[in-house]
């Protein structure tokens, strides 16, 4: 009887090691395939960092966490084997979301940093700097555009990612009429990356109804927890809500018609 519970438990040990290591390396086994991309948002500590993988080989970062977060940021791009960064894009020029940037300057081969108007200058070492405006669209590979909808004087940028018919709104200005602003864009994006890790009171009702997405990320930030009221009305818009910091690491596969989650 003894025998039978040890053996069973040695079963039951063994295929959760091998559950856990299909997930853990699920990530770093990605096999990007043509007119395919793939967006990855990163569970850290505290703070933001979303990569891009695209076809032809290139990798974009948006934000790089703060300076707690850095060893977690440095084992998921590990794992992604990454090691260039064809463009760094800054949405926000505060610590959670540029802690690490200089680290990331200093250890990746990083050939542009992309940044919103702000009223401070961006210090980096990087001579390759671009500043986005509101309005501009940016073709960064094929089928891959990133349109700027908001800027703002404190550096902050909200833009969409789009790549063939998929889009992905990626929220980081909180100003008192954001909302408003991107109302008159007609957005219609899938997925929708939450402003301000879920604790302010964005997107709105009417902004939800009228952009109609499936699926929202929500970053985690250690000083401060989601908007209760906000996560109902994102769960009562039959919204999938993604808290990183409850489901992990979430990878996002897009070709050129659709998108899949496969992490």
């Amino acid at each position: 009887m003894h025998r039978s519970i040890r053996a069973l438990t040695l079963l039951l040990a063994l295929l959760l090691f091998l559950l856990m290591t299909t997930i853990t390396t699920n990530a770093s086994t990605l096999s990007i395939g043509e007119n395919e991309l793939y967006v990855s948002f990163l569970n850290i500590p505290d703070g933001e960092a979303t990569l891009i993988q695209t076809s032809e080989g290139k990798n974009f970062l948006i934000n790089t966490g703060s300076k707690d977060s850095r060893i977690e940021l440095w084992e998921q791009l590990k794992e992604l084997h990454v090691n260039q960064l064809e463009g760094l894009i800054l949405t926000n020029q505060t610590d959670e979301y540029c802690g690490n940037m200089k680290q990331i300057l200093e250890n990746f081969d990083v050939k542009q940093v992309y940044y919103a108007n702000s009223e401070k200058q961006l210090f980096t070492a990087n001579s390759n700097k671009t500043m986005w405006n509101k309005d501009d669209e940016i073709k960064l590979g094929n089928a891959f555009n990133i349109h700027v909808l908001q800027t703002n004087t404190f550096g902050e940028m909200t833009f969409t990612i789009e790549y063939g018919e998929n889009s992905i709104l990626y929220m980081s200005v909180n100003d008192t009429n954001s909302d408003e602003g991107l109302e008159s864009y007609d957005l219609k994006s899938e997925i929708i990356k939450i402003v301000d890790y879920g604790q302010s009171n964005s997107p709105s009702s009417k902004l939800l109804h009228e952009m109609d997405p499936h699926i929202s990320i929500v970053f985690n930030q250690k000083s401060g927890t989601p908007n209760r009221d906000l996560m109902e009305r994102l769960n009562e818009s039959w919204i999938d809500v993604y808290q990183l910091k409850q489901v992990g690491t979430t990878i996002i596969r897009l070709n050129l018609s659709d998108y899949e989650i496969i992490s």
